[in-house]
């Protein structure tokens, strides 16, 4: 459990702690300064790590009436 526990955080921390090294390695400490360089930080991010999907089809539907979201994703 603990090994799978680490995968999770570091997969999902990685774009915040990438993006604290940036900051620090620009000298970027005031908040309005952050806020102007994150989408910058984050087309970047993207365009070294996204992928195209294999299938074009989208998969999603609308939920129908009588299914009950609350009750699916619990």
């Amino acid at each position: 459990m603990q090994k799978a526990k680490g995968r999770v955080e570091r997969a999902n921390l990685t774009l915040q702690d990438g993006l604290i090294r940036e900051r620090r390695l620009r000298q970027i400490d005031a908040r309005e300064a952050a806020n102007a360089y994150a989408p910058h930080f984050i087309a970047g991010y993207n365009t070294r790590f996204s992928k195209v999907p294999r299938s074009a089809f989208d998969a999603q539907r609308p939920l129908r009436t009588d299914e009950n979201l609350d009750t699916i994703l619990t």
